[in-house]
């Protein structure tokens, strides 16, 4: 089983100008703060691969992030179609 999967985390740079999104506001919705823009992103990324068991749950580990996943057989056999 292979898992690759990445987090991003938002930066706000505090030394940058802030770049706001207006939100609902425009769209007449009054009351609703802009959203600040990040200026990068941080990114956590989890990428295994090794052999697994069918029927049971497997654990994927990393410094940031963790995967449970149930493991199941997958066929590619295909169910006929009823006849009616």
């Amino acid at each position: 089983l292979g898992l690759v999967i990445e987090w991003r985390d938002p930066v706000y740079d505090p030394m940058q100008p802030a770049l706001f999104v207006p939100l609902a506001a425009e769209e007449g919705l009054d009351g609703l703060p802009a959203e600040p823009l990040p200026s990068g992103f941080l990114v956590h990324r989890l990428e295994q691969s090794r052999p697994v068991r069918t029927g049971r749950m497997e654990y994927f580990d990393g410094p940031v992030l963790g995967v449970l996943a149930w493991v199941t057989e997958v066929t590619d056999q295909v169910e006929p179609a009823a006849v009616e």
